[in-house]
């Protein structure tokens, strides 16, 4: 078993004494990986990965997969694919002063490798680290206190195609006030936790610069009824759209919790930003310490006790959920 957020997956699965561990990954009846290199699906095991997941979790595929869709083409940032030196030279008429464009390698995460541009020289100098990457328009985001943020929304699709979404999930603060035209500074325009950790200000004024769906709906009351709905149509839209290349083999084993990002704008339109194959489940923040072990311990309910026909108690109290209520909402059968 290898994952970030490993210690949590630990603490979880050791509340169902009929699991053990065992070395041999081969041998073992789950197996829970930070990636799907190398593994061998088959239909004996339960493995946290569909073997076609890239089709949604890499950032030109996403793009690729969906871009035709009048109802999700509404909800996705202005994107340019870029492969080949046409790719720029055609992206490169699309350059505006005034306007700052976001160029994103296709499979990192965590922020790794985004800069930020708004004139060709700086382009130039972004673009010389990657062969493949993603150019989008940058969005002019609805902010808290004059900060950006970004939504972190967990999804799961068991090994039934069942799709569901976790009614709980959090907000990433950025350290700094935004500035549009500061493209050189990551900690105004990058929220994940991995760079805004090292700021100097981090976490002085919410614990892990992260707050919960509950503290935003109390800024912004549309949020609930509003903001969420959109959420759920567009993962279903999503999966509806690609499930064919996301599990062509029809394993019966496999499963995947993602991380869907979103943002949206002053006007509240919702954007999907990308969607990520193993998530972080580090508990940065006083939220996540207590969010994502009962996350974890109901996916497993809807996953692994099914699967194994047992049950398992749910030790993990969060405020305004019975214990024997999952926080996992089904949204379709796909």
């Amino acid at each position: 078993m290898e994952s970030k957020g490993l210690n949590v997956i630990h603490e979880v699965l050791q509340t169902r004494p009929w699991i053990t561990e065992v070395k041999n990954g081969e041998q073992a009846m789950i197996r829970w990986k930070a990636t799907s290199f190398k593994l061998e699906f088959n239909n004996q095991q339960l493995i946290n990965h569909y073997s076609n997941h890239s089709e949604i979790t890499n950032k030109q595929k996403l793009y690729v997969n969906i871009q035709h869709n009048t109802f999700l083409k509404c909800h996705l940032p202005q994107t340019y694919i870029i492969r080949k030196t046409e790719d720029l030279i055609k992206f490169i008429q699309h350059l505006k002063e005034g306007l700052v464009f976001l160029l994103k390698p296709t499979n990192q995460n965590r922020g790794q490798g985004i800069g930020l541009f708004k004139n060709l020289s700086q382009l130039k100098i972004l673009a010389l680290d990657h062969k493949e990457y993603i150019i989008q328009e940058y969005i002019r985001p609805y902010l808290i206190e004059g900060r950006k943020f970004d939504f972190r929304i967990w999804v799961l699709l068991d090994q039934n195609r069942k799709l569901y979404w976790c009614r709980e999930g959090y907000l990433r603060l950025s350290s700094e006030k935004f500035n549009y035209e500061d493209t050189e500074n990551k900690y105004i325009h990058l929220t994940n936790w991995a760079i805004q950790k090292d700021h100097k200000r981090f976490g002085s004024r919410e614990s892990g610069n992260q707050i919960s769906f509950n503290q935003f709906n109390k800024i912004e009351p549309r949020f609930q009824k509003l903001i969420i709905q959109k959420f759920k149509q567009i993962i279903v839209c999503v999966f509806e759209l690609c499930i064919a290349k996301i599990d062509p083999y029809h394993y019966k084993g496999t499963f995947e919790l993602f991380g869907f990002d979103f943002m949206i704008d002053p006007n509240l339109n919702v954007y999907l930003i990308e969607i990520n194959t193993n998530p972080c489940l580090e508990r940065c923040s006083n939220w996540l310490k207590i969010l994502i072990p009962r996350m974890l311990n109901n996916l497993f309910a809807i996953v692994i006790d099914q699967f194994f026909k047992k049950q398992c108690t749910n030790i993990f109290p969060l405020d305004g959920y019975p214990l024997d209520e999952n926080i996992w909402e089904q949204l379709c059968v796909l």
